[in-house]
């Protein structure tokens, strides 16, 4: 691709989009700002020689406001993930304060410290499983869907606002409907412990809080799995249909 001011404006367009989503993607949370911000730019280098020239109007005045919708974009892209990774870390957490009977949480301070363990375990077991599924190239796949679908540096149409609001309706309610279960369960052991404290003073809660949540945690494992699985190819598609009636669209 040779380089002309067409080619290094859509090359920046493209950054924008792909700035935004390695900024607020929990897979890249890790790495530093620097390292996500090259990632960006070597996919946009890679991504820009098969997208539309931008046009005239996007250069001079209305340029800064272009770039902030690219960044919007690609923020919402990264929603997506969040929602995953979010699931994956309230999971565990629940899981460990039950576990304790959430005698070890008394204040704030306390529970930022017992809780960063189970933090970094929830971390790590969403990035095995998410890079484990293939979730990264789905990612990457979606990004380079988005140029087709939404070109660089062109103001959404009203039909496509209102499928992305549709778009991140479904995202909430899918990570609302596998979340609540587990709060359910874990609110269910809290009273069940409750219950025995105060019938039976003595009863150490530890242990007993131990027990129930590794039960807990195998049983909602095993309800889990295949909801979560038939949760995701759902999306997928429904991720699907969404680019094949925008494209139609356009």
């Amino acid at each position: 691709m040779p380089l002309t001011e067409a080619a290094l404006l859509a090359w920046g367009f493209a950054f924008a989009r792909l700035a935004g989503w390695t900024l607020f993607d929990p897979l890249l949370a890790r790495l530093p700002l620097g390292g996500r911000l090259m990632l960006a730019a070597a996919l946009a280098a890679a991504l820009a020689p098969g997208l539309a020239t931008p046009p005239v109007s996007a250069q001079g005045a209305a340029l800064l406001p272009m770039l902030a919708l690219e960044v919007l974009w690609g923020a919402g892209l990264a929603l997506g993930v969040a929602v995953v990774f979010t699931l994956a870390r309230l999971v565990v957490l629940w899981t460990g304060h039950t576990a304790t009977a959430g005698l070890l949480t008394l204040t704030p301070q306390q529970g930022d410290t017992s809780d960063a363990a189970w933090r970094a375990l929830a971390g790590w077991l969403a990035v095995l499983a998410f890079l484990g599924a293939g979730g990264h190239l789905l990612v990457v796949a979606a990004l380079r869907e988005s140029f087709a679908v939404m070109p660089v540096a062109g103001l959404p149409a009203v039909e496509d606002l209102r499928r992305l609001g549709e778009s991140v309706g479904w995202l909430f309610a899918t990570g609302a409907t596998l979340a609540l279960p587990l709060l359910a369960l874990a609110l269910l052991i809290q009273l069940a412990f409750f219950v025995l404290a105060r019938t039976t003073p003595g009863l150490d809660m530890f242990s007993m809080g131990l027990g129930l949540a590794a039960v807990g945690l195998l049983a909602a494992w095993i309800v889990a799995v295949p909801v979560i699985a038939r949760g995701i190819t759902e999306g997928l598609t429904q991720l699907g249909f969404w680019f094949a009636a925008w494209t139609d669209v356009r």
